[in-house]
């Protein structure tokens, strides 16, 4: 079959849905697929992958007006130009809006049959308002397919008219599985941020609010004095870093933080393979909450215990005592006792890391999850 994927989010944009279709698109080539790529055109600060550059199916084109509304018009009048009916057995989106309505047009316009992915914040936010959730009813409605990143997201479209609906879990960056790791690389670390011996606890998110890393850092003070030797180590970028900061700065914790920033795919599997315990004791706000969380996985395929919240899709990828601990990331004791827990107990470290290594390489791969979505797809 040939497919049209459209997309805002790709590489060399970094996070959980860049991920999760740069693998679909893999996958379903790797099956045989035809799949094309369009995706918006690269920011100023961006660095396009030599992996793209080399990939004859992907188009960056504008997908937005500046000053016509709706903006995503921009898209659907350049789809319908150059598109014929039948030039794509399926349009694949992302998101019910804006690229849900896109398809919901095309479909109108050119009779090409669409697939829509939900994540479950685009799906809870449409509810939010009459005019999106007619839309969402509308996108949802309308799809030949709805693939859910969770069982969570699934449960989103409920009362929505959704004429097939499978899950499709996201799963580990393919760059980081079976990923080699030196000693050199474990010491270069150490050395360059002057970790020392100390345990690790890693923390890799999106700086938002939602991720509940704030309430890591409030923990923080009390964990120390229980437990000395352990420093926090934080991947990842976000308009929240300077709140985190304030509270860093506050407890006057700075010789027990490292806040790293970007790091590269190799560098990220040597992090993990450096941790003690994983930690993202995601919150929901309003309708804001963590649909699945790729990065519990990523832990997990190095056999690390992983510390997540009791919201969203965060108990299907962790499993409470089992392949780590789920937490009210609201609270800062239970993060507090969570954090000590596993740092004290090093055999409940190895239990639960190898626990949670064997159930994603077990049941999260990505031919096995992308199979589901073509297979649904075959039956018509």
């Amino acid at each position: 079959m040939r497919h049209l994927l459209l997309t805002v989010e790709y590489p060399p944009q970094k996070g959980g849905i860049a991920t999760y279709i740069q693998n679909e698109v893999a996958e379903m080539r790797k099956a045989g697929e035809e799949v094309w790529v369009a995706a918006e055109p690269l920011g100023e600060d961006d660095v396009e992958t030599k992996e793209n550059k080399n990939d004859p199916h992907l188009r960056r084109v504008p997908f937005f007006f500046r000053f016509i509304f709706p903006r995503w018009l921009r898209l659907a009048w350049y789809l319908f130009r150059d598109l014929k009916r039948g030039s794509y057995d399926f349009l694949i989106v992302h998101h019910v809006l804006p690229m849900g309505q896109v398809a919901w047009l095309i479909k109108k316009l050119r009779k090409i049959p669409y697939v829509v992915h939900v994540h479950g914040l685009d799906v809870s936010l449409a509810k939010q308002k009459r005019i999106k959730r007619w839309w969402a009813r509308k996108v949802l409605g309308g799809a030949h397919l709805v693939v859910a990143n969770s069982d969570f997201a699934r449960k989103q479209t409920e009362g929505f008219p959704v004429r097939r609906v499978v899950v499709a879990y996201p799963c580990p960056n393919t760059n980081l599985i079976g990923a080699k790791v030196t000693d050199d690389q474990l010491y270069g670390i150490r050395n360059r941020l002057v970790l020392g011996n100390r345990k690790v606890l890693l923390s890799v998110a999106r700086l938002v609010k939602r991720k509940g890393l704030q309430t890591i850092a409030e923990a923080l003070p009390e964990v120390l004095k229980a437990d000395p030797g352990i420093v926090w180590c934080v991947i990842g970028l976000g308009d929240y870093a300077g709140d985190l900061s304030k509270i860093i700065n506050k407890y006057d914790l700075h010789y027990a933080t490292r806040f790293v920033g970007k790091v590269a795919d190799e560098d990220l599997a040597a992090w993990y393979t450096l941790c003690d315990v994983f930690a993202m004791p995601s919150i929901q706000i309003g309708p804001d909450v963590e649909g699945w969380g790729i990065v519990y996985l990523e832990a997990g395929l190095f056999a690390k215990p992983v510390i997540a919240g009791k919201v969203g899709g965060c108990p299907e990828a962790v499993i409470d005592g089992k392949t780590g601990l789920l937490v009210d990331g609201e609270k800062t004791e239970a993060v507090r006792d969570a954090i000590l827990k596993l740092m004290k107990d090093e055999g409940l470290r190895k239990q639960l890391g190898e626990a949670a290594k064997t159930r994603t390489e077990k049941e999260f791969t990505w031919e096995a999850q992308v199979k589901k979505e073509l297979d649904a797809l075959k039956k018509g």
